[in-house]
């Protein structure tokens, strides 16, 4: 999530160059200031996580402990999130912006509570947090003037991300699937079985490959005709998008993984086909 905020505000900075009139409407301590906010919270997700998970864990992966006890634990979370409240308080000028920071500290908690043990609420609430982070950017440092493709690149990343990440979780549903069974949990594996749960995976990821191709359709600077767009695919291969074509192959590496039943190498190619995809915005 920092990540894809510093390529924001990165692939920003390359329109403010090319449009003399565009500019940055919040400072770079602002900005430090956001990326700070959004640590927290999501270091107070994934901790609060880790203390609701305690037994399921000790099934799934016996060697993961808490760093703390649970009391130590919860005056952490707390203080992480009240810290973020704060200095939201302090930073934020967008209303939307606000609410949604403090709407992902509620459904994070909520995630691990309650939605996470439920089939695909919880993968769709991340998946969704995810999804929000561009425009997350955008009202926050509010567009006085922008260019016309300033929205669709976002807008691109931003349904990319709500995918991968929501068959990252599908993927950790069947690896942790032993363990929530254990438990009461009722995820999707743990309702239809891990062969059910896995095939139709498949058949998503499968459908989901013609997005990068939609995204490469949209930057390429050619008319929207099949013979313009193929000559554009392979002048790309002698450009900075390349990545777009490293992101591809991660990301079938990740489908292969997941048709050979290794989850954790599939998780791992997921989570790598994300972080590749926001660097597109360095290069853009």
């Amino acid at each position: 999530m920092l990540l894809l905020l510093v390529g924001l505000r990165f692939y920003r900075f390359n329109l403010s160059v090319a449009y003399k009139s565009y500019f940055f409407s919040r400072s770079d301590v602002e900005f430090l200031i956001l990326l700070v906010i959004v640590g927290l919270i999501s270091a107070a997700g994934y901790l609060v996580n880790d203390i609701i998970d305690v037994d399921v864990d000790k099934v799934n992966r016996p060697n993961k402990s808490l760093a703390y006890s649970k009391k130590t634990s919860w005056i952490i979370y707390t203080a992480m999130n009240v810290s973020a409240i704060c200095l939201s308080i302090l930073v934020v000028e967008s209303v939307v912006t606000f609410v949604f920071l403090m709407a992902a500290i509620v459904f994070l908690y909520w995630y691990s509570i309650l939605f996470q043990k439920q089939p695909l609420i919880g993968n769709i609430v991340v998946a969704s947090l995810t999804a929000i982070i561009p425009f997350l950017y955008i009202e926050f440092d509010a567009i006085v003037e922008k260019p016309y493709y300033f929205i669709e690149v976002p807008y691109f990343l931003s349904v990319i991300g709500f995918f991968i990440t929501l068959f990252r979780e599908v993927v950790k549903d069947i690896e942790d699937l032993k363990g929530d069974r254990e438990c009461g949990y009722k995820t999707l594996p743990v309702l239809i079985g891990e062969n059910t749960t896995r095939n139709l995976l498949i058949v998503l990821m499968c459908s989901f490959i013609l997005l990068p191709t939609l995204l490469v359709w949209s930057i390429l600077p050619f008319s929207i005709d099949y013979f313009s767009f193929l000559f554009g695919l392979i002048l790309t291969l002698f450009s900075n998008e390349f990545i777009l074509f490293i992101v591809f192959l991660i990301y079938i590496l990740s489908l292969y993984f997941v048709f050979k039943k290794q989850y954790s190498k599939a998780s791992l190619f997921l989570k790598l086909t994300l972080f590749s995809g926001v660097l597109i915005l360095f290069i853009l």
